[in-house]
């Protein structure tokens, strides 16, 4: 049979040629697809063991092939450190990062931050797979001889009011909020305290926990002569950070997260978010222990075991972002209190839904009148130094905060164990219901004309505003017991009667009896 064509040329082409240029080109072929990271032209990662595939590499003048050597060399001074399993890499380099960041396992930097190591402290991050800013600032800065300026350390430390640094904090290792110096002090501390684990104490600071006691004997062989103290000792333990594209940075933590979206006014610098989560965390405790201590079997009916609560994702701007997404996204808007968790709480773990005052007002007297670690007594205290309830206030309510201002002067005097948030939601209630007063703002709607309920859905009480059913619900809980009060919470249309064996009206005019005798 005839052959026709490039069959017939290979046909005629003797055996051993063809084996031997054929297998030739296939194993060539195959070595340097086998060894080349995808966007890696001509660059073997055989000396690393990681394959490294760089993607978004359109700017004019980037050599791939240079940058996957860069990162191969790095990668290899890194293992030497501390072993990974991490066998790929992906590196995606853009020209809008402010920083490096790593996100879904891709390391996230510019051309310009490959080139000169800034990318470093993320390559660590993404290659050992640490959370912890800390740990990835120092072993980048130890492992690459960035040799810790402990002079300048010493003098830092010096300063009982700069302790604040050795908390390690992650957004201390954020640029955006701290200052540069605060940054720089940050990053040598822990550059510091990764080579007096690994060289003095001989530990492996990926595993070894960094105790308060070690970072005391650490100060003392840098050579500063003071007692480290940890004001949120515990509480800002476990949570980790992240970067996106998206938002600032998201803290996440084992049951919520934070996400910044913006810079808020409780949240522009470091320590200001040190001290809302520890409030956040801190608050969040002491209330579960007063329900559980206080609330009986009420507290049961009301709220669900607290472990029972879904993962909430917080969402934190500079305005508010509608807390109303709870019920669809389990994510909330939060304003800088408590009461955004107590709200998701009750809203996804509560049994009974409605929009009375109760509700709202439990809600207000956790977090306005019970737990004092919080931003509402912060707001009262500006309010008590400046006279003025809300910034931009009309000076048509002048005259209605020195009233309010007063009566809370009076209350404290009169009563010494009178908290400060107390006798401010006392105040504003006196100044609606015995001095007529339209306190304005948030607090000075009713429930009926906020929520639009009809006579035949309204329940007693839903006349009273925000401050007056957070007063009311406090002198009950006074009066009776928590216990007891938590019951409104409880039932669909309480009885007061039965509860508190007085009705409604007759209790409102004890309450009023308590806001007059106890203020001018």
């Amino acid at each position: 049979m005839r052959k026709s064509g490039w069959k017939k040329k290979f046909h005629e082409i003797p055996l051993q040629r063809v084996s031997r240029r054929f297998w030739l080109g296939i194993l060539t072929v195959f070595l340097c697809v086998a060894g080349m990271p995808a966007g890696c032209p001509k660059s073997l990662a055989k000396g690393s063991g990681v394959r490294i595939q760089i993607t978004d590499t359109d700017q004019s003048g980037f050599d791939q092939k240079e940058a996957c050597g860069r990162v191969e060399k790095d990668i290899v001074r890194i293992r030497q450190f501390g072993e990974t399993e991490k066998t790929a890499l992906s590196v995606s380099v853009r020209e809008d990062v402010s920083v490096p960041y790593v996100a879904n396992d891709t390391l996230v930097c510019t051309a310009a931050d490959l080139k000169d190591g800034r990318y470093r402290p993320a390559l660590v991050q993404a290659l050992l797979e640490t959370e912890e800013p800390w740990l990835y600032y120092g072993i980048s800065g130890y492992v690459f001889g960035d040799a810790a300026d402990e002079a300048m350390l010493r003098e830092w430390y010096a300063d009982g009011e700069d302790m604040g640094i050795l908390g390690l904090f992650g957004l201390r290792f954020f640029p955006e909020w701290v200052t540069q110096r605060e940054w720089e002090a940050a990053r040598q501390t822990a550059i510091s305290l990764v080579r007096w684990m690994t060289e003095v104490k001989k530990q492996d600071v990926r595993t070894a926990p960094l105790t308060d006691g070690l970072k005391q004997e650490w100060l003392s062989w840098l050579g500063v002569d003071r007692t480290y103290t940890d004001p949120y000792a515990g509480w800002l333990e476990g949570y980790r950070f992240e970067r996106s594209d998206d938002f600032l940075v998201r803290i996440l933590g084992e049951d919520a997260s934070y996400c910044f979206y913006d810079f808020v006014k409780f949240g522009e610098n470091a320590q200001d978010v040190e001290t809302f989560l520890y409030r956040e965390r801190y608050g969040k405790e002491q209330i579960y222990r007063y329900l559980e201590d206080e609330g009986g079997d009420t507290a049961g009916g009301v709220f669900r075991d607290r472990d029972k609560l879904p993962y909430i994702r917080y969402s934190i701007r500079g305005k508010d972002a509608g807390s109303n997404k709870v019920y669809q996204t389990k994510e909330i808007a939060l304003c800088g209190c408590l009461h955004g968790h107590l709200f998701a709480w009750e809203v996804l773990a509560k049994k009974q839904h409605n929009v009375h005052w109760a509700n709202d007002a439990l809600l207000l007297y956790l977090d306005s009148i019970y737990a004092q670690e919080d931003y509402a007594q912060d707001h009262f205290r500006e309010f008590w130094e400046n006279g003025v309830l809300y910034p931009d206030r009309p000076e048509t309510f002048a005259e209605t905060d020195k009233i309010i201002l007063d009566y809370a002067r009076s209350y404290l005097e009169q009563n010494r164990n009178l908290s400060l948030n107390r006798a401010m939601v006392d105040a504003m209630a006196a100044a609606g219901v015995l001095e007529n007063r339209k306190i304005g703002g948030a607090f000075g709607a009713s429930y009926i004309e906020r929520h639009d309920l009809s006579e035949k859905d309204a329940w007693q009480g839903d006349t009273l505003n925000r401050m007056e059913g957070a007063s009311f619900y406090a002198w009950l809980v006074d009066t009776f017991s928590l216990e007891k009060a938590l019951l409104l919470n409880d039932i669909t249309r309480p009885d007061y009667e039965k509860i508190f064996g007085s009705s409604f009206e007759a209790l409102a005019e004890e309450w009023k009896a308590y806001l007059a005798n106890s203020g001018l």
